[in-house]
């Protein structure tokens, strides 16, 4: 177990871990995420960073190896128990667990959880084999973080600008960026702005999976330019050296203030 894995952290996160519960039922909704990072992705050993419960986790072990790594040892614990895959329970914002491992890295909804974005990437671009291919979806658009965002501990959102700055500061060649999930938009903005929710309903995640088959065929035209996610495709260079001297301290572009999570 790695020296920053939070046990007592389920206390204080009760709704982080009721929306994950929330999305467990959510199959369509899950398996299109999924879609949205696994086509990145060549060879067998994949690390997902943040595997929650198991959602996505699951998915990816149907075709790939799976390493897991989570801050939460519940978390681990139960994927272990669940799927049978490899877990390591650690901060990589605050530490190194592999060096030259995996053939891909997988990140759905983490990075706008960790303060130090910049430490947690650099230490994905160490697990990763030269050519390694990284895959990251996190949400988009500050002018969404509304109640959700602050009672999960949301630290931003991006743009598609701003994650791929974000990530090429840490080395990895930024191969594509596009939105994901428009239509989800309407439903958000209702939740967190008008109802100023801090969960959202599980009616709504079921209706909403339900509807995905339709969405993820009208999504297409707005990927370039509006969606409540962005992802990017990035990989290591074969040289296995940084592929940009952008230092560290570039600006981090942090929400106001009444917005940063306490």
């Amino acid at each position: 177990m790695g020296k920053n894995c939070k046990r007592i952290r389920a206390d204080n996160d009760s709704i982080g871990k009721k929306t994950l519960e929330g999305f467990v039922a959510a199959e369509n909704y899950n398996r299109w995420l999924a879609s949205r990072v696994l086509p990145h992705m060549r060879g067998k050993e994949i690390l997902e960073i943040g595997c929650g419960l198991g959602n996505i986790s699951r998915i990816i072990s149907e075709k790939y190896t799976l390493t897991c790594v989570d801050i939460r040892k519940d978390y681990t614990d139960k994927v272990t128990a669940d799927l049978g895959a490899r877990t390591v329970c650690v901060d990589l914002a605050q530490q190194k667990a592999f060096d030259n491992e995996f053939d891909g890295a997988v990140s759905l909804n983490v990075l706008e959880h960790i303060e130090d974005e910049q430490a947690a990437l650099e230490n994905i671009f160490k697990a990763l084999r030269p050519g390694g291919r990284f895959a990251v979806l996190v949400p988009a658009f500050n002018w969404l973080y509304g109640s959700v965002d602050k009672a999960i501990f949301h630290q931003r959102r991006y743009t598609r600008s701003r994650l791929k700055k974000t990530v090429q500061s840490a080395g990895f060649e930024v191969e594509k960026t596009f939105y994901f999930n428009a239509f989800g938009i309407p439903g958000w903005f209702w939740q967190n702005h008008i109802r100023k929710r801090e969960l959202l309903p599980e009616g709504q995640l079921t209706l909403f999976s339900r509807l995905v088959p339709i969405l993820k065929v009208l999504d297409i035209p707005f990927r370039p330019v509006l969606g409540i996610s962005v992802v990017a495709w990035a990989v290591k260079p074969e040289t296995g050296l940084k592929s940009t001297p952008m230092s560290r301290r570039e600006p981090q572009y942090p929400l106001p203030p009444q917005h940063r999570a306490p």
